[in-house]
């Protein structure tokens, strides 16, 4: 048996710096997280209304390649408490099980967007205050062609409420009021409604 390996040790193609484009998952969506993260260090959520993967399909792994949380996932087996969320509140069509492998998370919705702490969007829009109209949103800073914009009102990790809406009444809900009043209300089944409104009038005495 010969081995040659003259080619592999003595004929390696240089790659030069002026070589590697910046693109891809090495775009500017690398430096506004690194932007954010070292003027906040809590926790908390991003949002992107793009793809920084360059197959012909959109990645919804993004959050995984270039180091955030994020709403968008890809998985066999997406979390099944989560998955029912975005079924409830309309992100997800409850009779299709196949879709829950791609979710397209929080993107478009706003008031859930607040909801469950995503707290900075990155957009490469061009026109801010004509594709956000009447959003909640604060512009903080660009980086190429990524905007940093920062959603108002957004809830940290871990609130408590002091209202509740049974499960009953928040299906009978339109898919918009049931997003709002995410941010007012905790939803509980009638067995917990009715043991917290026992609890609530021992209280008065």
């Amino acid at each position: 048996m010969i081995t040659i390996t003259g080619n592999c040790i003595y004929e390696r193609k240089i790659v030069e710096i002026k070589e590697i484009k910046i693109g891809g998952y090495n775009d500017a969506t690398k430096e506004a997280i690194s932007y954010l993260k070292s003027i906040d260090k809590d926790f908390y959520r991003f949002e992107k209304n793009y793809s920084s993967g360059i197959s012909d399909h959109s990645s919804f792994n993004d959050a995984h390649i270039q180091g955030y949380y994020g709403s968008r996932s890809y998985h066999s087996f997406n979390q099944v408490y989560y998955v029912n969320f975005l079924k409830e509140v309309g992100l997800l069509d409850k009779n299709e099980e196949f879709k829950s492998r791609w979710l397209e998370g929080l993107m478009y919705a706003p008031y859930l967007q607040r909801h469950c702490s995503i707290k900075y969007y990155l957009t490469k829009l061009p026109n801010i205050k004509e594709n956000f109209k009447g959003l909640e949103l604060d512009s903080l800073a660009n980086f190429q062609d990524v905007k940093v914009l920062k959603v108002k009102y957004a809830l940290p990790l871990g609130v408590t409420f002091d209202n509740f809406i049974t499960e009953n009444n928040f299906d009978i809900l339109s898919t918009q009021q049931k997003r709002k009043i995410l941010l007012k209300a905790v939803v509980v089944d009638s067995v917990t409604a009715q043991k917290t409104e026992r609890i609530k009038s021992n209280k008065k005495y």
